[in-house]
């Protein structure tokens, strides 16, 4: 299991991994790996977040889900939440209805090198994105 998040772009982009069968309690420890990223940033500026995501299973119930990434998806600096290698289509919808309720601008990418192609024309203003 592995939930992990670092920059990819300061203070543009974060990637993270989140793999494998998450305890609700990784998870929770990953969201505040990630709300210190997005609290790091000096400015208002919208911050992407690119996932790797390959959850085998949802952790924990539904609200505990919930609960556990609702500080990230209310944060104001977050910009567009780009998610490839999710195969789980259960993982996949509940992310996708949780994200929508929230109002949030996503995308679901099969690649990261698709994932990163949508995000540079989702938001031409990113510098070249490493692919590797």
């Amino acid at each position: 299991m592995t939930v992990e998040f670092h920059w990819l772009e300061i203070p543009r982009v974060v990637e993270g991994t989140v793999s494998g069968s998450v305890s609700i309690e990784a998870l929770k420890a990953g969201v505040e790996m990630l709300l210190a990223l997005l609290n790091a940033a000096e400015d208002d500026q919208k911050i992407h977040l690119l996932v790797n995501n390959s959850l085998q299973r949802m952790p924990g119930g539904l609200i505990e889900f919930r609960d556990a990434v609702y500080p990230v998806l209310n944060h104001p600096r977050l910009g567009w939440t780009v998610i490839y290698g999710l195969e789980n289509h259960y993982v996949k919808a509940l992310i996708e209805t949780l994200l929508m309720v929230q109002h949030r601008s996503f995308y679901f990418a099969a690649t990261r090198a698709d994932a990163l192609a949508f995000l540079r024309s989702a938001d031409p203003s990113l510098p070249e994105l490493p692919l590797n």
